[in-house]
């Protein structure tokens, strides 16, 4: 069923910061089937972003993970232009799906590989020790990936909520930390490929 400017209207009817573009943006995100939420302040939308499946075919097995890890990198760079272009409203909105999306497949990921390696509790083969040290160092990429998509979507929120001085200084330092998340999401898919190389993952 198709959402109308009417309806994108009265979920958005608690904003008065809210302008005809972000609107526009919002309504075509819902349209896309990018999410499917009730949003209720603008303040805390991205608290209403949640992860949506990218097809009916999804079933959140690790090989539907990584593509989705795969495909959100891509989406890094496009973040990058947007901001570049000065629109910053549909940065952040980006940012947010961006977040979402990253959080949930990485999860799953890592959860397949932890629960590939309880084969290997009770081992005291130095093959397990190295596993699991492998194993910490993807978890704590992950985790400096998340940190920056938090930190992005916090620069990009304030400046919507003009807390953070002139546009031009907000696209750089929003710019600064998508270039960042960029390189984070490239060490965590590095080590991933090199951590399945080694690991038997149930796919």
């Amino acid at each position: 069923m198709g959402v109308t400017d009417l309806q994108c209207a009265r979920i958005l009817s608690t904003n008065n910061d809210i302008n005809d573009k972000s609107l526009h943006f919002i309504k075509q995100s819902i349209l896309s089937g990018i999410i499917t939420t009730t949003i209720a302040t603008h303040p805390t939308l991205s608290n209403a972003i949640e992860f949506v499946p990218p097809s009916p075919s999804f079933s959140y097995t690790y090989k539907d993970a990584v593509e989705v890890m795969q495909t959100q990198r891509l989406a890094v760079d496009n973040i990058l232009n947007v901001i570049e272009e000065g629109e910053i409203d549909e940065a952040g909105f980006k940012v947010m799906q961006l977040r979402a999306q990253t959080r949930t497949a990485g999860k799953i990921i890592l959860d397949t590989f932890q629960e590939n390696m309880s084969s290997l509790k009770n081992s005291s083969s130095g093959d397990s020790s190295i596993t699991l040290l492998r194993f910490l160092s993807l978890q704590k990429k992950f985790g400096v990936l998340i940190d920056l998509c938090d930190e992005c979507e916090d620069t990009l929120q304030m400046a919507l909520k003009g807390k953070s001085g002139v546009t031009a200084a907000v696209q750089l330092k929003a710019l600064k930390v998508v270039d960042d998340i960029k390189s984070s999401y490239d060490e965590f898919l590095g080590q991933l490929t090199s951590f399945e190389e080694s690991t038997v993952v149930k796919r």
